[in-house]
């Protein structure tokens, strides 16, 4: 009889009963969880393409071939400047000399002229600040002018780097080889220089995955937002976050 125990049995489909519905109940807090974080994460992505919509939602909004055919001539300047970090690789793959040749030369005629880089560069620069000039443009410009600066800041670290540490950990020590006294490179030099051509070799590469992203933007006639760092503060030098930020308020 203690079988069919009347009492046993209630209690026992109560707490079935209970447990299922801490279950549902978990269930029901993991599903709000999931919907909360993909809605944070669609409102954070509708505030970064707003953003990008308002930097060119100003002024000329010219996005026909030309326009995009200037957007990705831009960034020749950068180009130029950072294709002597590929040096290494053109000893190493021949074959990419024929596609880097035209950019040397381009830079060596800027360099033959007298402040050459720099008026290409001012000229950029000053094209970008114009309001008749496409936004689209001006976005492109601006951004090939900063991709610039990075690149002639980073050059000058390279150029510098030697001489500064050869004051403190000597480059070069003397040698005597039958009476006659020689300078040979130090170990320190060696991997010094071992490590400045791979800060080249990933410079290029890192110039190169931009650039080549930049230039698909430019032909589709977008803004190239996912460019970390780079983008942003070509959009605040422009002056254009500030009206994102009076829209996201309003």
């Amino acid at each position: 009889m203690d079988e069919f125990n009347g009492e046993s049995i209630v209690h026992a489909l109560e707490s079935w009963q209970r447990q299922q519905q801490q279950e549902q109940l978990q269930e029901q807090k993991g599903k709000a969880q999931a919907v909360a974080a993909a809605t944070e994460v669609t409102q954070a992505s509708a505030g970064y393409s707003k953003m990008w919509k308002d930097v060119l939602g100003e002024g000329n909004q010219d996005d026909g071939i030309p326009v995009r055919v200037g957007c990705v001539l831009a960034y020749l300047l950068p180009l130029c400047s950072g294709i002597s970090f590929a040096t290494p690789l053109l000893l190493i793959l021949p074959q990419l000399l024929q596609v880097a040749l035209p950019f040397m030369t381009i830079h060596l005629l800027a360099e033959s002229i007298p402040f050459g880089a720099l008026i290409w560069f001012l000229l950029l620069n000053h094209l970008s600040r114009q309001p008749w000039v496409p936004s689209l443009l001006r976005f492109h410009l601006s951004q090939a002018v900063r991709l610039d600066i990075r690149i002639s800041l980073f050059s000058l670290f390279l150029e510098f780097a030697p001489n500064v540490l050869g004051f403190f950990v000597p480059l070069n020590e003397d040698s005597i080889s039958q009476g006659v006294i020689t300078e040979v490179p130090t170990l320190f030099s060696v991997v010094l220089w071992n490590m400045s051509l791979l800060s080249c070799v990933l410079a290029f590469l890192v110039l190169a995955a931009t650039l080549f992203y930049t230039v698909l933007c430019s032909l589709a006639g977008f803004v190239p937002e996912r460019v970390p760092l780079l983008a942003k503060e070509t959009a605040g030098f422009l002056g254009l976050h500030r009206l994102s930020s009076n829209s996201e308020a309003n």
